[in-house]
């Protein structure tokens, strides 16, 4: 867990990352904090994992559309946010492909306060989820990192500027 200040608000870093993904030179970290409010989510992924995360961001009143963060997928699927939906858990699991043995982000599913998204992906592996949903403290941005192939990694930011209680949980052993 890391700890940066950006525009006066305390900011927490948490991420999911299996240790065989540190120093690995085939992934290429990305960060996305403070780039304002998610607008939509595009995702692909196959029967094994997910291949690849976009996110396009309202920042200043403009659109903003990140980079692609991993590779191609056999499905696609994008979806939007409302005006008043905010994010209030992202769940899913890592763990080895079945067909190239590396591993990566298997799944993924969204909570919002108005639904939810997914899961995406192969629901196998070791969970994990990061729940604020219970917390004053906001969703402030994604992070991770990624390949050719696959998202390697996802964490996200959490403002804690106003926080009484946050829930990281990493799942069983």
């Amino acid at each position: 867990m890391n700890v940066k200040s950006v525009s006066g608000r305390v900011i927490f870093k948490f991420r999911t990352e299996p240790v065989s993904l540190v120093g690995n030179s085939s992934s290429a970290n990305w960060d996305e904090s403070g780039y304002g409010r998610v607008k939509q989510i595009l995702i692909t992924y196959d029967e094994d994992a997910i291949n690849s995360i976009q996110i396009v961001y309202i920042q200043d009143g403009y659109v903003k559309l990140a980079p692609r963060h991993g590779g191609d997928g056999d499905n696609f699927f994008a979806f939007g946010l409302a005006s008043n939906e905010h994010f209030t858990s992202v769940t899913g699991h890592f763990g080895v492909t079945k067909t190239t043995n590396e591993t990566v982000i298997r799944s993924l599913c969204f909570k919002t306060n108005l639904g939810s998204f997914g899961p995406f992906g192969c629901v196998q592996g070791t969970p994990f989820s990061f729940d604020f949903s219970s917390t004053s403290g906001t969703f402030y941005g994604f992070h991770g990192s990624s390949n050719s192939r696959y998202l390697t990694a996802i964490g996200v930011y959490v403002d804690v500027s106003d926080l009484k209680r946050f829930q990281y949980s990493p799942g069983p052993s």
